[in-house]
């Protein structure tokens, strides 16, 4: 009797792509997550499960993606850049992170052809605390930095953002003059302003004595002492901020 599968064509695998799902997967289903699981709205995630890597394909791709499906595909390098099966997967994912940052080098010489679309979706404030719509908040926001119990992310991916943020390429994001505000990468304007907007989230939210930002609060002080160790002591000398309300 012949084995079963002889003689039958055998399947091509196609493995799973580095660009963005169509819809983004629950977190909690994946992994146990006591965070609940995300809107198809809402920004983007690191996936728990990491796919393979085609990085040519993917940075030939770079200039057709819209500036979130962009940024989202940054956040899937981050992750595999950091948690890799292997050295081939993340010196991948490095050349992805590579091309990202000159990709949006080129949007930034073009940045009025590339803007977010409004949206008429309302977002819901965290008891009564909301500062969504301040572009410190919205920027780190839409890089995928997000804090708290019910909305945030790992500590882990937060830094790993946060480290990127400080070193590498903004993207066209509100005004020229606003991103003129952060400076260049790995300067003492990218850390000042990186350092200034954490510590006015946690002062603002610690003003407002509301017990639901607890969460939050905690996140933002221990963030900005994970700035302060890696970038600040040993290479820059202006004023910390501070977090006392």
């Amino acid at each position: 009797m012949a084995r079963a599968g002889h003689g039958a064509k055998a399947r091509k695998r196609k493995g799973p792509s580095f660009l963005p799902p169509a819809r983004p997967s629950s977190w909690a289903a994946e992994n146990n997550d006591k965070r609940p699981e995300q809107k198809l709205n809402a920004p983007a995630q690191l996936p728990r499960k990491r796919p393979s890597l085609d990085a040519t394909k993917i940075v030939a791709s770079l200039p057709r993606q819209t500036p979130e499906k962009l940024v989202q595909t940054w956040l899937n390098a981050i992750d595999i850049r950091d948690n890799g099966d292997n050295a081939v997967q993340r010196g991948s994912a490095q050349k992805v992170l590579k091309a990202i940052n000159a990709e949006w080098q080129r949007r930034g010489r073009y940045r009025d052809q590339y803007f977010r679309w409004p949206t008429t979706r309302a977002d819901k404030g965290q008891g009564g605390f909301d500062i969504g719509n301040a572009p410190d908040k919205g920027l780190l926001r839409f890089m995928g930095y997000r804090v708290g119990r019910t909305d945030g992310v790992r500590s882990e991916t937060r830094r790993s953002i946060l480290s990127e943020v400080f070193s590498g390429t903004l993207p066209p994001f509100e005004s020229p003059e606003y991103l003129d505000q952060w400076g260049d990468p790995e300067t003492a304007n990218r850390l000042k302003k990186l350092a200034e907007c954490i510590a006015a989230f946690a002062r603002n939210a610690k003003r407002r004595k509301d017990h639901a930002m607890d969460d939050a609060v905690r996140d933002w002080e221990a963030d900005l002492k994970f700035l302060y160790d890696r970038f600040y002591v040993g290479h820059f000398r202006f004023a910390w901020p501070t977090l006392q309300a």
